[in-house]
């Protein structure tokens, strides 16, 4: 199983948005 950090997730998230902005 491959783990994220917090610093990782909190980076996709950031990314998410702005993909979905």
């Amino acid at each position: 199983p491959k783990f994220i950090t917090k610093e990782e997730r909190e980076a996709a998230a950031l990314r998410r948005r702005q993909e979905e902005a």
